[in-house]
């Protein structure tokens, strides 16, 4: 950083200490595991080029990914992110590997999660009378987005109101 005042030159600005900013995230011991799964994955997949898998791994720095390859800084969350979703395997699973990147890839991957199946409105008990009565108390709203509405999923907890119901009818009305 380089700072100019009136009765100076510019001069260049060091860090006081040796800590940068960005901690990261994982201690030592992680540190190294994840390191010898970068080396093994550039080695394996890049064939030892550092910028493509940089990109694959759609790291915004090169230059960090270098860091991080030569010991200088930690991995961040960025860096372990970004392991996780070229991997296809959960952080846990990277670090009971060991960071040996056959045996990771040897791993299952994770379980797909299973779908969250709520209740639409239309499947609440008192859909009906919830139906009649925002038909009154919003008229202007046409049928047909009530109707969306009953096979819309409901995501609110707690009681599903009259006024709910009549405003997410005309949410879909304007979204339409």
């Amino acid at each position: 950083m380089f700072i100019a005042s009136a009765n100076s030159p510019r001069h260049k600005l060091h860090r006081m200490t040796g800590e940068s900013r960005s901690r990261p995230v994982a201690g030592p011991e992680r540190n190294e595991l994840l390191r010898d799964l970068v080396k093994a994955i550039r080695a394996t997949d890049f064939g030892g080029n550092l910028s493509a898998m940089g990109r694959a791994l759609r790291m915004e720095s090169t230059a960090t990914l270098a860091e991080f390859v030569s010991g200088e800084k930690g991995a961040g969350m960025k860096l372990i992110d970004a392991l996780v979703a070229y991997t296809g395997r959960t952080l846990d699973q990277i670090y009971a590997s060991g960071g040996d990147l056959a045996k990771l890839r040897e791993a299952p991957p994770p379980p797909a999660p299973a779908p969250i199946k709520g209740r639409s409105f239309g499947e609440l008990p008192d859909w009906p009378e919830l139906l009649a009565k925002a038909r009154v108390l919003r008229p202007g709203v046409p049928d047909a987005y009530r109707t969306k509405l009953a096979s819309t999923d409901v995501w609110i907890d707690g009681d599903i109101t009259v006024a709910i119901v009549c405003d997410m009818a005309e949410f879909l009305l304007r979204h339409r």
